[in-house]
């Protein structure tokens, strides 16, 4: 989503806003506090896996998060 150093996380709110999901896929960058707790406000499941930094461990569906990976071959494909 970004290039050079920025960080995904930041921009990761923003591209979701408005929008009424079920669950939401991204990687450990966006694995913060911030993206969570919004996420929960709207019931939304968070299907991003854990930072290892994660004192308190919750579950997330491994199936659906390799499922992610065949979505994000597609926009690399089409770059």
């Amino acid at each position: 989503m970004t290039g050079g150093q920025a960080g995904d996380s930041p921009k990761a709110l923003p591209l979701i806003e408005g929008l009424q999901p079920h669950s939401v896929s991204a990687d450990k960058a966006c694995d913060t506090d911030t993206v969570l707790e919004y996420l929960a406000t709207y019931q939304v499941e968070a299907v991003i896996p854990l930072r290892s930094h994660r004192k308190v461990q919750r579950a997330f569906d491994r199936y659906q998060y390799k499922s992610r990976n065949f979505v994000e071959r597609y926009f690399y494909r089409i770059k």
